[in-house]
Formats: C-alpha cells, structure tokens, sequence
C-alpha cells in the first residue's frame, strides 16, 4: 500500500487551511488492489452510492440513442484491462454496464467544461516536479474526482485523480516515477474505433515507464472525441506537453527548463482539429500569465515549494489558482518522479492543505 500523511516537511504551509470543500462523499484515498476485474467490482462498491448521484445530478439520459457496445469496443484492442475494470465497477455498483458507460464516457457524449493547468520543472533541488490543478464547475463535477492508489496484478502501481465510476486517469503518478497531468480539449471530429477521454491515459500509467515511451502509446491508441493537453515528466527529467486530439498529436518540449499548458493547443497541427467556435478565453488568460510569470526562468524556484507558490497564484481576470464563481479549483496534484512522491493540495491551492502519498 502507499504511505500517506499530512507531515509538511521542507514545504512551507503559509496560508489559510480551511480544508478542501465540503463534500457529502468519501475523498479519502482509495486503496484499490488485485486483477483489473477485481479493482472494478471493488470501486463499484465502494461508490455506489456517488456514481448514483452522479448519475441523476448530470441527468444522464440511459435510454438516450447510443450503443454501449460500440464504445467498448475500442477498449477490447487497445485495453482490454480497462474494458475487465468496466465490467467490474457495473458489478460492484450493481448499477448495470450501460450507466457504467455514461460516466466512463461522459465526456464523449455530452459537453464538458473544463480550465485545468499543468506546468513541469525539468531539473530542481527535488529532482522534476509536475503539478497539475483539477478546476471545475461548482457542484456536480466537483463530486466526480477522487484519489486512488491502485495495484493492479502484473501491471505498475499508480496513484490517480479519477472520475469515479470510471476507469480514467485525469492526473496520476506510477511506481517508476512517470507523472501526467491531462486538461480537457474538444476536438472538431470524432473516431468510432477511439476509446474514451483519459482512459488512454490510464493504461499508460499501468504500462510506461518513461516519457518517451508515454508519448509512443498515446500516438498508438487513437481517441474517441474529447482530447486534451497534458503536462508529463519522468524520473530523467525528460518533460513535455502532449496536446491530442482527434486526427492529431504534438509534442512541446521546454524550451529551458519549464514546460506547460492551459488546456488550449497552441501547435498549428493540432489547432487545425479544434472547433473554430472553442471558447478558449479562460486558456489564453492563464497562458498569458505563465508566459509572463515563467519568461525568466533565472527568477524561479524550481523546487516542490516553487511550484506550489505558482499555483497559488492570483491574478485578475484569472488565475491559476481559480476561485469561481464559474470554476472553482478542488485540487492540486504535485509529483516528485524522482523521490516517488505525490502531493495532494485539497481544495483551492493556496490554502497549502497538503496530503503527502508515498509509493
């Protein structure tokens, strides 16, 4: 099991604590061991009770004219562990797996929203570092994410931010240092033969360990609709941006020693598969503020701590750390690939209510 505590260590904890926001469900960290199958019935179980409220809060229509069948199919040839988890979470929730596969493809079915950031740090005093924030709409989206740390039978270990109910990695770290962050972006065309947003994501975590070798499966594994930039680093210091979409894939490497994103693809190939109408004026603020706050990067502090004093930060109209009121920041996800450690920020980043995990 990973080992977990609220000790501070080296990190300064200035700022107000007044906890993560309140939530009637159990954000605990989720300890989640066996085969894929048996991960699944377990989270079912565990989350019943949330996927159902999900459910009637997202007003998920199941009679609603789509084919559960033609969704996993995908996951079959391209991974079939998360098709066996699937299986499982429908069992333990007791829900059926047609419900199952509204949560798990939620994204690809109805709209989202979504203002997420990810900045990685080549080289520092705590070796890389990759932080990422998870920024939703107040309400129902919050209730959606929760901490696992999942040991999957002859795969890598990892600890995720996931959508319950779900088999996605929307951030995570594995047993061997590789760290990904994802930020949601819509892409202008869909593929049938594509599995479902950030579930790419999550096989990678069970079966890389390096950047480079995250960066060879996401262009192998073709996705459904919804895509996303992400921010990833390993325990090398080899760190970058992926940003996917349907019909395109680019890589950003840093230019120094800083690399991140803002949910907005800014490589002409992959802008050629975005909606013309994306609004992306939420993206382009924090872009704009990154760009300013990182332009010299002899000023920063390339540390845990200085990635921490950056998503604190405020800013006006936006800034990386978001208060409302139409996106709220719910938790910071900082993680160390070199010393295998994991942060968790609760509730808006700069109230430093910090959770270490160890893997």
């Amino acid at each position: 099991m990973a080992s977990r505590d609220s000790s501070r260590d080296s990190v300064s904890t200035s700022g107000s604590r007044t906890g993560e926001h309140s939530s009637p469900f159990d954000n605990s960290i989720e300890e989640l061991v066996g085969d894929f199958r048996q991960i699944g019935l377990r989270h079912g179980k565990n989350n019943a009770a949330r996927m159902r409220y999900l459910l009637s809060a997202f007003e998920v229509n199941a009679a609603a004219p789509w084919d559960e069948t033609a969704l996993l199919a995908p996951l079959d040839i391209h991974l079939p562990e998360l098709r066996q988890e699937i299986d499982g979470i429908a069992e333990g929730s007791e829900l059926g797996l047609r419900k199952v596969c509204a949560l798990s493809f939620l994204a690809d079915l109805w709209a989202t929203q979504s203002a997420c950031t990810g900045v990685a740090f080549g080289v520092g005093p705590d070796g890389p570092v990759v932080g990422k924030t998870c920024d939703c709409t107040p309400g129902a989206q919050e209730q959606w994410l929760r901490p696992r740390c999942i040991r999957p039978t002859g795969a890598l270990a990892a600890v995720t931010y996931s959508h319950v109910g779900t088999p996605n990695a929307e951030m995570g770290m594995n047993e061997r240092g590789l760290a990904i962050g994802v930020s949601g972006c819509a892409s202008l065309a869909a593929d049938p033969e594509g599995v479902g947003w950030q579930q790419d994501v999550r096989g990678v975590l069970h079966r890389c360990a390096t950047a480079q070798q995250a960066i060879d499966m996401l262009r192998a594994v073709s996705i459904r609709g919804y895509g996303y930039c992400l921010v990833l680093g390993d325990d090398s210091g080899d760190v970058a941006v992926v940003e996917k979409v349907v019909g395109a894939l680019a890589v950003r490497r840093p230019n120094g020693n800083v690399v991140y994103e803002a949910n907005i693809p800014l490589t002409p190939e992959v802008l050629a598969h975005v909606p013309a109408d994306a609004d992306f004026d939420n993206g382009r603020a924090r872009m704009a503020l990154l760009d300013h706050v990182c332009r010299d990067e002899s000023h920063m502090d390339f540390s845990l701590e200085g990635m921490l004093s950056l998503f604190a930060t405020h800013a006006d109209p936006v800034g990386l750390c978001q208060h409302g009121p139409a996106l709220q920041t719910n938790l910071g996800f900082f993680m160390l690939p070199q010393k295998r450690q994991v942060w968790l920020a609760r509730g808006n980043t700069c109230q430093r209510n910090l959770e270490k995990v160890q893997l």
